[in-house]
C-alpha cells in the first residue's frame, strides 16, 4: 500500500481521544486482531471497577496496539508514561474493538449499562 493511500485511510479513521491528544485507529488487520484476541483471553475481570492490575495492564496493551495501529511512531514507553484517564481508554477500546472486526455494538449497549463494565469475552466477541 503506498504511503498516500495509507494517508488518506488514515484519515477516514475513527480518532480516539487518550488524555489530551487524539489517535487515528485504522481498520486493524487479521494479525492484529488475532493479538487482540490472545490478549483478551488473559483477562479474568472485565469489570474496570475491579480489574486488578494484571488486567488492567493486558487491557491497556489492547488500546495500546489499537492506537500504535494508526500512530506507528508511538513508543510503549510514550504510550503508557501519558495521563490516560480510565474512561478515555473505555472509549477507545470499543472503536479498537470494531476496527479489529469484533461485533461489539451489543455488548457495548449491555457493558454501557453498568458504568465501567468490559463485555464477557472473549469467547463472546463475535468475532468473524
Amino acid at each position: 500500500m503506498s504511503n498516500a493511500l495509507k494517508d488518506a485511510q488514515l484519515a477516514r479513521s475513527p480518532r480516539v481521544k487518550l488524555g489530551k491528544r487524539e489517535f487515528p485507529v485504522p481498520e486493524l488487520t487479521t494479525e492484529h486482531a488475532i493479538e487482540i484476541e490472545l490478549l483478551m483471553l488473559k483477562i479474568e475481570n472485565y469489570d474496570l471497577r475491579t480489574m486488578t492490575r494484571k488486567d488492567l495492564d493486558v487491557f491497556y496493551d489492547v488500546v495500546f496496539l489499537g492506537v500504535s495501529a494508526g500512530t506507528p511512531s508511538l513508543t510503549r514507553e510514550e504510550f503508557f508514561g501519558r495521563p490516560i484517564p480510565p474512561r478515555d481508554a473505555m472509549n477507545a477500546w470499543w472503536i479498537i474493538m470494531e476496527q479489529a472486526g469484533f461485533d461489539v455494538a451489543r455488548k457495548k449497549a449491555e457493558a454501557e449499562a453498568p458504568a465501567g463494565e468490559l463485555p464477557n469475552a472473549p469467547a463472546s466477541t463475535g468475532m468473524h
